[in-house]
């Protein structure tokens, strides 16, 4: 079973997250649902990810199933003000990173810190940064990658295939304006769950 839904090449560098139970379940929800992923997730400590077409609330419950039953902690980011008892620990366990938008530093550069002050992180972002219509992403991820100095890679929800394909590192040149046709390309063709909404 494990051999057809998970078709990924991981390394002993990535964050480990988990047990022989959780991803047996996760695996199961997998196998019940349709779902697969497929790809290679390079072997270095530190990755921006970044998730699209984000159509739905389904691609957070995805990574979140696919990561646990590949046995690897991805990172996302959420508002500081849900960190508080009792869900805090609740939301941190399940990957959750706090983060202040009305800092003075901003966003970007919390996540940034983050990152350094961590050995081994994954941290997932969706760059339409919504799951309504955008007609432009984002730039926080961009920005993430270049001053934590790490590289992206895209992975691709597509509901036509039911499939989550982890695609080869993304190295940014530093030119925001040239690398993101680039970056956007690699999703073309993809099938998101609520077309409408692109």
């Amino acid at each position: 079973m494990k051999e057809k839904i998970l078709q990924v090449d991981i390394g002993d560098q990535l964050p480990k997250h988990g047990n022989l139970f959780w991803r047996k379940f996760a695996l199961f929800l997998l196998y019940i649902s349709g779902w697969k992923a497929k790809g290679v997730l390079p072997n270095i400590p530190k990755i921006v990810l970044i998730g699209a077409p984000h159509t739905s609330n389904g691609e957070g419950i995805l990574t979140a199933v696919i990561s646990l039953a590949l046995g690897i902690r991805v990172s996302w980011m959420t508002k500081h003000t849900l960190f508080k008892r009792p869900f805090g620990t609740i939301i941190r366990s399940l990957g959750g990173v706090p983060v202040d938008r009305t800092a003075k530093n901003g966003t970007v550069a919390q996540i940034v810190q983050m990152i350094n002050d961590h050995d081994k992180i994954m941290i997932a972002i969706t760059p339409e940064g919504t799951r309504g219509h955008v007609r432009h992403w984002k730039k926080g991820f961009y920005y993430i990658a270049q001053g934590a100095d790490i590289p992206i890679v895209p992975a691709t929800f597509d509901y036509a295939k039911k499939e989550v394909e982890f695609m080869p590192i993304f190295n940014i040149s530093g030119d925001y304006d040239a690398d993101l046709p680039l970056i956007q390309s690699i999703f073309k063709g993809v099938t998101p769950r609520h077309p409408e909404r692109l």
